[in-house]
């Protein structure tokens, strides 16, 4: 592993003005700030915030990635309770935290590593980017302590926490099949997350577990395309009596759907989703969904991350517990 003094050598600085440059302190020149940075990253060198900064007696800081922070969804409730359980517990232990979305990183020409040490973070937590992100491979091969939120992803300092969705769509699966639903379809997110991958992988395997045919209808997590399309599905296979959406969202527009094709939501067509978000108990029908706690997904987040800086062992894959909450969308089929 490289050290600062390997810093100071290759950039022609003393230890001293490298220290100045990852502390934030003044009297260093742009060009050679910039310079020290970039052969950091080459090195793949990373200072020991938990040791520097806590002797000299400074608050830490936690950068907080989002993929975008402007949607004006339902969704965005999610992400209030996620970013409410990250900021609590961050205070609670004596850290900062600062917010970014990826655009913010995109316009400083910079990649999530040099991100980091430009802006002297002690790490970074992220949620939102697709696994495949091309950034998301140099971070995770990095020295920047990480923690991913439903990005299955783990490194050299990288950890990640969901729920299981694996386990929780094949119960969603075995508690439909036990209501007598054989021909159940499935409503996907975007299969370029890895929290849509799992859930399709949970879905296919409590119905092959049971012998029962696949029904996947790949969407994008909103209710628009959920509604066009599971309608259009329903008009080729009327056998399908019971629908598992991927989220809450999904799940209404698959309800509009169902219903503007004159089928009763749960007489006809039983409906479950995913999330538990709090519209959910106010609509007609109520709406079964998986629960996740997302403010304590959030504050384990801030856990894991400071464990890593601290340089402890956690574990590659991190859940927090989910429950399935059964209401009015959902009833036992009587459908021949």
């Amino acid at each position: 592993m490289k050290t600062i003094n390997d810093v100071a050598e290759m950039a022609g600085v003393s230890v001293a003005t490298v220290s100045k440059v990852f502390n934030g302190r003044k009297g260093v020149s742009e060009e050679t700030r910039q310079r020290v940075i970039r052969i950091a990253e080459e090195l793949d060198y990373f200072p020991n915030h938990s040791a520097s900064q806590l002797a000299r007696g400074i608050t830490e800081t936690i950068g907080v990635v989002f993929s975008m922070l402007e949607s004006k969804t339902i969704q965005d409730e999610y992400l209030i309770r996620i970013i409410n359980g990250i900021f609590n517990n961050a205070e609670s232990l004596g850290y900062r935290i600062l917010v970014f979305t990826t655009n913010t990183v995109e316009r400083n020409n910079q990649n999530f590593v040099q991100f980091c040490r430009s802006n002297n973070l002690a790490g970074l937590i992220i949620h939102g980017l697709d696994q495949d992100d091309p950034q998301l491979d140099k971070l995770i091969n990095s020295e920047v302590p990480c923690v991913f939120i439903d990005i299955d992803l783990s490194g050299k300092k990288a950890t990640n926490i969901s729920v299981d969705n694996v386990s929780a769509c094949i119960e969603v699966v075995n508690i439909l099949s036990g209501l007598n639903h054989h021909h159940i379809a499935f409503v996907s997110g975007n299969l370029h997350s890895s929290v849509a991958l799992d859930r399709l992988e949970g879905y296919k395997k409590g119905m092959n577990a049971r012998g029962l045919p696949l029904h996947v209808i790949e969407s994008d997590y909103s209710k628009a395309n959920a509604y066009m399309l599971s309608k259009n599905y329903l008009l080729y296979h009327p056998e399908i009596t019971a629908f598992f959406c991927a989220s809450d969202l999904m799940a209404v527009g698959v309800m509009d759907a169902c219903m503007e094709l004159g089928y009763r939501v749960p007489e006809d067509i039983s409906i479950i989703g995913f999330d538990n978000l709090s519209f959910t108990q106010h609509i007609k029908p109520q709406l079964s969904t998986v629960a996740q706690n997302f403010y304590e997904i959030g504050n384990q987040a801030v856990n894991l991350l400071v464990d890593i800086v601290k340089g402890k062992k956690v574990e590659n894959h991190n859940h927090v517990p989910y429950h399935i909450e059964m209401r009015q969308s959902t009833l036992r089929n009587h459908r021949t």
